[in-house]
């Protein structure tokens, strides 16, 4: 809970945006199962394992577990909107809409453009009033928020280069090196347009 109704109410709507992202996503996988004949690709088991187990997962899985139990509210949002949400966004709503188009799936392709260019859009600029609100209040508070990037970047980077090389084995994608530093630099860009 933000220190704020200003503050909470904003994100309210941005919750609201990544239910939607998850529910679309979820649907997505369950009719992809069922045309396909794989009833594992939405079984929650199956994708519990591969959260627990599989490598690729490990790093974003450690991010967004310690993200959980972030006490501080301030920190919380940083870490949250400054360092989870840019990797995550440019992997599951850039890379993917990107692969979906050379691999011919318009229809995944525009629902991760569709992600990016509405509820995605709507994350920085959020995050953008947020920070600028508070940096422009205190002055401080800019240190501050840049000490909390540097303890969760180490962190985001290590997600960043699991998710990459998960994304390079698909078709037509990049090399995961590419990929990383992509994602890297949308994050990088994001904190920059904080003015940070």
């Amino acid at each position: 809970m933000a220190p704020a109704a200003f503050v909470t109410n904003t994100f309210y709507f941005q919750m609201g945006n990544e239910m939607r992202r998850v529910q679309r996503q979820a649907y997505l996988a369950k009719a992809v199962a069922l045309d396909t004949e794989r009833p594992d690709l939405a079984d929650s088991d199956v994708a519990r394992n591969l959260w627990t187990k599989a490598p690729q997962w490990q790093g974003l899985r450690e991010l967004i577990e310690k993200q959980l139990i972030a006490f501080d509210w301030g920190e919380a949002f940083v870490s949250r909107n400054l360092v989870v949400r840019p990797i995550f966004d440019h992997v599951f709503n850039s890379e993917i809409a990107g692969l979906a188009k050379v691999n011919g799936d318009d229809l995944l392709a525009l629902l991760h453009d569709d992600f990016r260019n509405y509820d995605e859009a709507y994350a920085i600029e959020n995050t953008k009033a947020l920070v600028g609100y508070a940096t422009g209040k205190v002055a401080s508070h800019a240190d501050l928020v840049r000490d909390w990037i540097r303890r969760w970047k180490p962190l985001g980077e290590r997600a960043a280069q699991g998710l990459s090389k998960a994304m390079a084995t698909a078709p037509g994608a990049d090399s995961a090196e590419a990929i990383f530093q992509l994602t890297m630099a949308a994050q990088a860009k994001l904190v920059a347009d904080c003015g940070l």
